[in-house]
């Protein structure tokens, strides 16, 4: 880790986005309309209004229009007063007006005939409803932030689960790529990569895995979350899901501040599920405490905010495991319920063969490494064949986090804001095998070994007004990424030295350890839970955004660009040391029973792969890099043409050029001749040819018409194109030779890729100088079409919102999404004839071709449709309320839920199989959470009279997040051998219409009717379908209960109980899908919900002091 060059570099950057430049234009402001009429209703033009912010003492003014309208736009977020006045008139005076950023509120005045000296005062109410607005959108204010149970870590992406149209959030990715945490959703039915978070206006998104967030601020030190899931204003771009805005907190003319402390451990959790029963709970420890502190620095001018967090994990981890019998060890496949065929018996393409006699494997049969393998592998210490190892050891994981904001108004037509965030962490994960490697034993944190980064994150702005009616505002943002993780063991070279494998590991330190054993219906053994370890991201992207706003009549036009560059430098060898797989085809019959777990290990026992692989980045020291640009502009004009309608008209333009080396350009694989083109050297041009067109443009409209004082109508439409602005770029970062990953495929299904013993061949390095050069065939390679094309959403809504009594506001709406030309990698070279194994390939047919062959075409497709309602009451008299129920139907080409991966069947013959269900579709959500203080105590209806009743009941809050939701489709498999079709997954035969769902639970107990499916022994698709099932579903109840004590007139301490899951009611994830596993139908799990594995009840404590 270069930290001391890296921090010299991002001091640098933060200089260089203090300059204004053109840049993006996610709004980080609000805006206050008011409306000026007299005592009959008329407009009254030329008022003069001025808005003031009480925290920072910020004025504004403007003058009304003839149409009585008075726009003040690029507000800070932030409480304001509002005075209306002109001669003839008294003065109008209202307060309390809150502006939350991405806002239009409306402000309604009524001037009375009078002085002007004398003035009307009106108590501001609460803007509930969206006057001029069609997005749909979420604002997750503080009060929610800071007193919602928020789960394991409190990361606010967890309150996501409350927006209409938001898939519940989920973990993603090792510790190691996702230091943040953040959580991974999808968006009215889109795919996740179609999401964008932002930090003030900042891009925030882990460049690398842009469906998760870079950076994660504590939760104390955010105002507020704006969430905006459909229609966007033509100033919001790079999202099609949804885009997600975090406010921080800032100082104000009055110091305040906060400290606190939060804690559980084992005595505070209720078993797990599915613990064994011989097994005491683990233990588990985490401590997060820290605070904040803003205030004024020069009173009405300057202000500053602070916060630190520190979050301090240790647990013993716990995981299941399946490993082979002692009797399988020694070749004895007796409990096999079909035969052990030997390979060296039969054709070549599986007929034929012969069983080995009483399915025993001869002892001189089998292979001397896996000898040495299997000797330090543990035997099973639980029962049957599936999960019938469990492991626990050591895990920690330790982040620090650091908030930091500046604000400046040197006056009132300018103002300054400087924004810094640092994450730093390390995690130690132990491997389940121990110095035999294996899977990391803490499965969410998905690598074993250690690792340690830093993220920086950064925004600079400026906004400006030229007059009253004509602002500028400015900003810069930048992310960087510094992550480090490698495997136990890297400093020696296992797989040459000690297991005798010829060509593993390499003359580097990063190509050291065990080689990866992946044996299928089996735990891996050695890097099998760190195949592309080390890992080392040193990432960075800087944003330079411009915008300007003009106010004319009742029109209020909004232009302005923004330019995004990016940067990628990469070392992750894909199996460095070498990777091995085991399927069952050798051991099996062509034509017979469908392989299962015994043919996968007896396989393996013969040291027969099916799959043998290596990678080596032989160029720029080892890293892929990459580089890139992104360019938008746009304009749109929020009209009012009545009183009663405002319209919102824009157009946005995005532009993003081919990505490029440090050197040169990107690398192009041509079908044509199988050589791969080194753009930008020789006569090969930097874009290699590519026509990535002249641009897109989107249209963006929007009307919001208010029938009455308390119903709004509102619709809009909008296209996004493809906001995974990495696309081409990502896909081709560890393209050929940049990156050479070699891999040895089978014949066919029945064959061996190679033996064990053999090993893996030297791979050589090319000379790229003369710009074209062949590519080996056995090596993996991509491109883009002569015309890349970029994916797009069409989305629209229709929604009707209405104040209620008792101070409710209800919403329904009608919200679509229709996602076309999705990104996804098809296989040039996938087999395209059932049963022909590589003779099928088109390349192997050309060139004897068996190499992976990816182009990153536009084959993927989505619908959905929801309606999407929700029940709101803001806090008043101590009681605030949200309901929200969505109902969605997502349907298109499964099952890709991020828009990089490939369809599940690439022949094209077949390829209308692919049309199913998508993984994100969950038909109800329904989410409720309230706030609720109660009725007991100083200044409240009851037991009010400050005597020791009041102490003792007063002061008390409860909170509570309800969640009720559909379980998740998934896919009954069968095995692909008698398929035989490279490139496609196959399914199994479904043999009855309708399939019971049993509910069962563990093992013996099937979830549902196994026998409505089964293998396909065939040249043929199975029936089943893709997703033809839907796993169970979530209910769930998280609470809190608070007592708050005053110390003094501005101080509180408050101490927390929070109970998530309150009725320890275990979610349970989909059961095994494949059907010829011993554990078919069997649920043995969990589900992941976002809180880092822990499904069972947990209580956690909490004490918060606030000033």
């Amino acid at each position: 880790m270069h930290r001391v060059s890296s921090l010299v570099a991002f001091v640098a950057l933060v200089l260089t986005a203090l300059a204004p430049r053109a840049a993006d234009a996610q709004v980080r402001y609000g805006s206050i309309v008011v409306e000026v009429i007299d005592q009959s209703g008329g407009a009254v033009p030329g008022a003069d209004v001025t808005v003031t912010q009480a925290a920072t003492g910020l004025i504004r003014s403007a003058v009304a229009n003839e149409a009585g309208l008075a726009t003040l736009a690029t507000l800070p977020p932030g409480s304001y007063s509002v005075r209306v006045g002109l001669s003839g008139f008294k003065e109008f005076v209202t307060s309390g007006v809150n502006v939350t950023e991405d806002s239009v509120v409306r402000v309604g005045s009524v001037l009375e005939v009078g002085q002007l000296s004398d003035t009307v005062t009106v108590t501001a109410g609460v803007a509930v409803l969206q006057t001029d607005r069609a997005d749909v959108r979420t604002e997750i204010p503080a009060t929610q932030l800071e007193n919602l149970p928020v789960p394991v870590g409190r990361n606010y992406q967890n309150l996501f689960v409350t927006v209409p149209g938001i898939s519940p959030p989920e973990n993603m990715h090792s510790v190691a790529v996702n230091p943040a945490r953040g959580l991974a959703f999808s968006s009215n039915g889109t795919t996740r990569n179609a999401n964008a978070i932002r930090i003030e206006g900042a891009i925030s998104n882990n460049l690398w895995l842009p469906h998760v967030a870079a950076y994660v601020p504590a939760l104390e030190a955010i105002e507020s979350v704006g969430v905006t899931t459909s229609t966007f204003d033509a100033d919001q771009g790079l999202s099609g899901g949804m885009s997600a805005n975090v406010l921080i907190k800032s100082g104000t003319n009055e110091l305040h501040g906060s400290a606190f402390d939060y804690f559980y451990n084992e005595s505070m959790k209720s078993r797990p599920y599915f613990l064994p029963a011989d097994q005491d709970k683990p233990q588990a420890r985490q401590n997060q405490f820290g605070g904040t502190l803003g205030g004024p620095i020069v009173r009405n001018k300057l202000f500053f905010f602070g916060s630190y967090q520190g979050t301090f994990d240790k647990q013993v981890a716990q995981r299941f495991g399946t490993v082979p019998t002692a009797a399988m060890r020694n070749g004895d496949f007796s409990a096999s319920p079909t035969p052990i065929y030997d390979p060296a018996t039969g054709a070549a393409n599986g007929t034929g063969r012969t069983a080995f006699p009483g399915n025993l494997i001869p002892r001189d049969r089998i292979d001397p490494i896996v000898q040495k393998l299997i000797a330090d592998l543990p035997l099973p210490n639980q029962p049957g064949l599936t999960n019938n190892y469990f492991v626990t050891g050591d895990y920690t994981f330790d982040r620090h986090n650091i908030d930091a904001k500046v604000n400046y108004n040197p006056t009132n037509r300018l103002g300054l804001t400087a924004r810094l965030g640092w994450l730093g962490y390390n995690f130690r994960n132990p491997a389940m095998f121990g110095d035999l490697g294996g899977l990391p034993i803490n499965s969410t944190a998905a690598k074993a070994g250690t690792g340690l980064g830093d993220t920086y994150t950064f925004t600079g702005s400026a906004s400006y007004v030229l007059s009253p009616n004509f602002l500028i505002d400015t900003y810069s943002g930048i992310t960087t990424i510094e992550v480090l993780s490698e495997p136990d063991r890297m400093d020696q070279n296992l797989g040459l030295d000690f297991l005798g494998i010829p060509g593993t590991n390499g003359p580097i330190r990063e190509a050291g350890g065990w080689p990866h054993f992946d044996i299928t219906n089996y735990s891996g053994i050695g890097y099998a839970g760190s195949a592309n370890s080390p890992y080392v991201d040193d990432n960075w992207q800087v944003q330079y955004t411009a915008n300007a706003t003009y106010t004319r009549g009742a029109h209020t036009f909004r232009f302005g660009g923004d330019i995004v560059r990016q940067a990628m430098n990469r070392h992750e060898l894909g199996n460095g040391s070498g990777s091995f797989t085991f399927g069952g085809g050798p051991t099996a019959l062509s034509g017979g029973p469908s392989v299962n777990q015994f043919n996968t290990f007896s396989s393996f026992l013969l040291g027969l792969p099916t799959g043998v692989s290596k990678g080596v980045i032989p160029f720029e020291d080892g890293y892929t890099r990459s580089r890139n640009w992104q360019f938008s502009f746009f304009a749109k004009d929020q009209w009012q043409p009545t009183r009663n309608l405002t319209a919102s008209l824009g157009l946005r333009y995005d532009y993003f050029p081919i990505g490029t080396r440090t050197t040169r350009g990107m690398e192009r694989y041509d079908v044509t001749t199988n050589e791969m083109l080194i753009c930008g050297v020789g006569s090969i041009p930097t874009d290699c040819g590519y026509d990535m067109g002249s641009g897109n443009i989107s249209p963006r409209i929007g009307l919001a018409y208010r029938v009455t004082d308390a119903i709004v109508v509102r619709g809009g439409y909008g296209i996004n194109y493809d906001p995974y602005p990495l696309a081409f770029v990502r896909n081709l970062l560890g393209n050929y030779p940049s990156s050479i990953n070699l891999s040895l495929p089978q014949a066919n299904a029945f064959q061996p890729a190679g033996r064990l013993r053999d090993g893996i061949p030297a791979i050589p390095v090319p000379d790229v100088s003369n710009g074209t050069i062949p590519v080996p065939l056995n090596v993996s390679a991509r491109a883009l079409p002569d015309n890349p094309k970029r994916g797009y959403i069409h989305s629209w809504n229709l929604t009707v919102q209405s104040e209620l009594p008792g101070g409710f506001t209800g919403q329904a709406g009608y919200v679509a999404t229709r996602q076309r030309d999705i990104n996804q990698i098809m296989d040039a070279n996938a087999g395209q004839v059932i049963g022909a194994g590589n003779a099928g390939r088109p390349l192997f047919q050309q060139f004897r071709r068996t190499g992976a062959t990816g182009i990153l075409s536009n084959p993927g497709w989505s619908d959905y449709d929801s309606l999407q309602t929700s029940l709101m009451r803001r806090m008043a008299q101590g009681f605030q309320a949200n309901v929200a129920y969505t109902w969605s139907r997502a349907f298109g080409i499964c099952c890709d839920t991020l828009s990089d991966g490939s369809p599940r069947v690439q022949a094209l013959e077949y390829f209308d199989l692919n049309e199913a269900l998508l993984p994100q579709d969950r038909p109800h959500n329904f989410q409720a959470s309230f706030l609720a203080e109660l009725p007991f105590g100083a200044g409240k209806p009851f037991v009010d009279n400050g005597g020791a009743a009041s102490a003792i009941f007063g002061g008390w809050q409860v909170n509570g997040l309800f969640s009720a939701y559909s379980g998740t489709p998934f896919t009954v498999t069968s095995p692909g051998n008698s398929l035989d079709l490279p490139g496609s997954n196959q399914v199994a035969d479904q043999l009855k219409d309708d399939v019971e769902i049993l509910g069962g639970i563990g093992p013996g107990r099937p979830w549902f009717d196994t026998s409505a499916f089964r293998a396909v022994t065939e040249r043929r698709f199975g029936t089943a379908g893709f997703n033809s099932m839907r796993g169970p579903g979530f209910v769930n109840f998280d609470m809190s209960v608070f007592r708050q004590f005053a110390l003094g007139s501005t101080r509180t301490l408050q101490f927390r109980l929070e109970i998530f899951n309150l009725t320890n009611t275990p979610h349970f994830s989909n059961p095994e899908g494949s059907v010829t596993a011993s554990d078919f139908g069997i649920i043995d799990g969990t589900a992941n919900s976002g809180r880092e594995g822990i499904d069972e009840r947990l209580f956690r404590i909490g004490v918060r002091l606030g000033f």
